[in-house]
């Protein structure tokens, strides 16, 4: 796949989905010459193939920046119940604010009678649930993920670590992070390298721990 129109760009958005779409708009908005590469003929990636709708909860700026983008949202969804347009929902959930914003389409289809899978991305999710919530919470949280049609963890240990708190015994491992293979090349046959994150810079993504990781294991190798 080649971009359009041909040229040479120093970034390339791959993929023309919704966090394609999102990046390019940054990229454009930052004056940053970029092109989006997809194997579509159209933007939108998969929710061009199939009947898939992304419905937007938050957004970044003022505070009523994401109180319009959140009720819009719930706006929008409910209106889609009503008109018969919901098979399914897949809810993006992580922690504290994020898990209240999201609780409401839980129970908006589970009002509706539609099935809910929940996909927990919250690295410190238990954190939330143990140590910042109350023994209400803490039951509104079970109870929430008791009723899932699905519960879709990023490990092994936070499948464990569902069903700790929650008696659904639907919850499958999707992982997130890149397998290593068997065997890697030695160190003293790789040249300088350089580390790519596809997502956000901060302690709780392990962004420093790769780098002081990779310094000590090797200090002579360097790191662009």
């Amino acid at each position: 796949v080649r971009p359009f129109p041909p040229g040479d760009y120093p970034v390339v958005v791959v993929g023309s989905g919704p966090g394609g779409l999102q990046a390019s708009y940054c990229l454009s908005h930052l004056g940053v010459d970029h092109a989006v590469i997809s194997r579509d003929d159209a933007p939108g990636g998969m929710f061009q193939r199939f009947p898939i709708h992304y419905i937007k909860s938050h957004c970044d700026g003022r505070r009523f920046d994401k109180l319009k983008a959140m009720l819009g949202g719930y706006a929008r969804y409910l209106g889609m119940l009503f008109t018969g347009q919901v098979g399914m929902v897949h809810i993006h959930v992580a922690s504290r604010a994020s898990f209240w914003r999201k609780s409401v389409f839980f129970l908006l289809s589970y009002l509706f009678r539609k099935p809910a899978v929940l996909h927990l991305h919250g690295g410190e999710f238990a954190i939330f649930y143990g140590q910042e919530s109350g023994p209400l919470t803490r039951r509104f949280i079970s109870w929430i993920f008791d009723r899932a049609a699905h519960v879709v963890v990023l490990s092994a240990k936070w499948k464990e670590w569902v069903r700790s708190i929650s008696t659904n015994p639907n919850v499958d491992v999707i992982s997130n992070p890149v397998m290593m293979p068997e065997t890697v090349a030695a160190w003293d046959s790789r040249r300088g390298m350089q580390v790519l994150c596809l997502g956000r810079l901060n302690k709780g993504k392990g962004s420093y721990d790769l780098l002081e990781a990779v310094a000590a294991l090797n200090p002579v190798t360097p790191i662009e």
